[in-house]
């Protein structure tokens, strides 16, 4: 008899154990990346400074943002509180066009540069 209390108190132990989740465990709400400028930004010639505003809800600390451009033209791409860059200056008779990409985790947006040319 006295086995079978010990038995049932290590069953009901166990199952008190898998029933209960360690603290800090719990399931974050999945991120919310949300553009907060304008989808396209239009530069003259002469280039400057650009800004990105954003919103970023749920953040997981140990998730990074990142921004992207494969435009030489874009420099000094900078995540902070806002995401600012460089268009540098655009001596050509062309147009150009790029894309910046904004990701966190699965979630992305894409912010349109258009700089136009002397020529404009």
């Amino acid at each position: 008899m006295n086995i079978r209390r010990v038995l049932l108190a290590l069953l009901a132990l166990a199952l008190t154990l898998v029933a209960c989740k360690p603290k800090g465990s719990a399931e974050l709400p999945p991120p919310m990346l949300t553009l907060t400028s304008e989808s396209t930004l239009n530069f003259n010639a002469a280039g400057g400074k650009g800004v990105i505003t954003y919103t970023l809800a749920n953040q997981d600390p140990k998730i990074k943002l990142s921004a992207t451009c494969e435009a030489a033209w874009i420099t000094r791409l900078v995540i902070g509180k806002d995401i600012t860059f460089n268009v540098e200056p655009n001596n050509t008779d062309t147009q150009r066009n790029a894309n910046i990409v904004v990701s966190y985790a699965d979630k992305s947006f894409n912010v349109a540069v258009t700089q136009f040319s002397d020529e404009h």
